[in-house]
């Protein structure tokens, strides 16, 4: 639902995820799986860090920030973009929780994030995908063909949109390099994939 309503003990949630501990609201969305969520960070960010900078991290949908504060350690600044105003609060409690000084999150559709990266100035060299099962919007799609970051991760929970989206970057210019899949959801249809992409060379 979209309202929530105390009736007794604590209103938020607590957990330690990759190094990061995290507060998490009833309307933020989280993993439940915990130990093949760390093995799934643990290849994005070993996809993150294929990048030849490691000056500026975007990433979008990024809910409590979990993702990103996981990478700060390894990039000059952090950028989350998220659409929920609840998981927004959570990652710049979060971003305080960890003493963490290099990561700004943004409460916008990841459709309208060019707004913040024009007059931010920003020039993201990796940006991180890890959108809902719909996947990602040909808007999303078309800005990050326009920033042209070194290297996209695509974190899905969907293949079918996954394939698609990995389709239109490889029309804009990209090349998937690698893919792994990480299952969170034994005996179960469901699969998460994380995919490294690269900037074509000219």
């Amino acid at each position: 639902g979209k309202k929530s309503r105390l009736l007794y003990g604590i209103s938020e949630l607590e957990d330690v995820l990759a190094g990061v501990r995290l507060t998490l609201s009833p309307q933020a969305f989280y993993q439940i799986n915990h130990s093949q969520t760390e093995n799934l960070y643990k290849i994005a960010k070993k996809f993150a860090l294929s990048s030849s900078s490691r000056k500026t991290l975007l990433d979008l949908y990024c809910g409590v920030g979990s993702i990103g504060l996981s990478m700060a350690d390894s990039f000059e600044k952090v950028i989350g973009i998220e659409v929920t105003p609840e998981a927004v609060e959570n990652a710049r409690c979060n971003a305080e929780l960890n003493n963490i000084d290099n990561a700004e999150f943004y409460c916008i559709n990841a459709s309208k994030v060019a707004e913040i990266i024009k007059e931010k100035q920003i020039h993201p060299n990796v940006v991180i995908l890890d959108p809902p099962r719909k996947g990602c919007t040909v808007d999303v799609i078309d800005f990050i063909s326009y920033i042209k970051p070194e290297v996209v991760v695509m974190i899905s929970c969907n293949p079918a949109t996954c394939a698609r989206d990995l389709a239109l970057l490889e029309s804009r210019g990209y090349m998937t390099k690698e893919i792994t899949p990480v299952d969170l959801f034994p005996r179960t249809t469901y699969i998460e994939t994380v995919c490294r992409v690269i900037k074509k060379k000219k």
